[in-house]
């Protein structure tokens, strides 16, 4: 949590980071959070560089899954991809188990007189509890688009005029495109400094290796 504190405060007026944080620590307990299980059949995996440098953006473009794109209040426009929807199914039924422990703490804090019950804000209550909102796919979909097109060697310049064009082509109604990714980015950083602390025993070592080059993939592509 520490290690993404910065990025919550810094984009404080976006909800729900620190739980997508949680639910990234679920599935990486469940052994979801990875780069296995491709599902080649499935359109939408990434096209650019070597078979290692795509498995990189697809474990970032997992990671994406968890966080959601500000966009208008206008249907989407911009790229499908059928890979990352059926990933973020897993998560979606990993949010919703949650929900439903956080429910069942509060339904036996009211049975058991731990909590106030005559209250007329019950409504707030249930609403105000984390795990409501499933995020969509957008922004896993517009990162793994826009990071696919960057080459390492392209100069700062360039990355920027690429992150400056990138919305007005594929996503013309996100809100807050260029922060969107940086939460994404910062976000996936903070899962792996999350991963670094974990033992053999939590993650194996091909996993870890994984993520390991990921971490630098994403590095010079910032």
């Amino acid at each position: 949590m520490s290690a993404f504190e910065p990025t919550v405060s810094k984009y404080s007026s976006v909800p729900n980071l620190y739980e997508a944080l949680v639910v990234a620590f679920e599935l990486l307990r469940f052994e979801l959070l990875n780069a296995r299980n491709k599902h080649e059949e499935l359109r939408g995996l990434p096209m650019s560089g070597s078979e290692e440098d795509q498995t990189c953006l697809l474990l970032i473009s997992r990671c994406a899954t968890l966080l959601k794109l500000r966009h208008e209040p206008v249907g989407y426009t911009g790229p499908l991809n059928k890979n990352l929807l059926a990933f973020r199914s897993l998560g979606a039924e990993v949010r919703s188990a949650d929900r439903d422990l956080v429910d069942s703490i509060v339904a036996s804090m009211f049975l058991y007189a731990q909590a106030k019950r005559k209250r007329d804000d019950l409504w707030q209550l249930g609403h105000e509890l984390p795990f409501t909102t499933d995020p969509d796919i957008a922004l896993a979909i517009a990162v793994k688009t826009y990071i696919d097109d960057v080459i390492p060697t392209d100069s700062l310049e360039m990355k920027e005029a690429k992150k400056a064009h990138f919305p007005t082509v594929f996503v013309p109604y996100a809100v807050a495109f260029v922060e969107d990714l940086d939460i994404a980015c910062k976000f996936f950083e903070a899962i792996y400094a999350g991963i670094k602390t974990l033992d053999t025993k939590e993650i194996s070592a091909g996993d870890r290796a994984t993520w390991d080059k990921a971490a630098r993939y994403l590095e010079v592509r910032r």
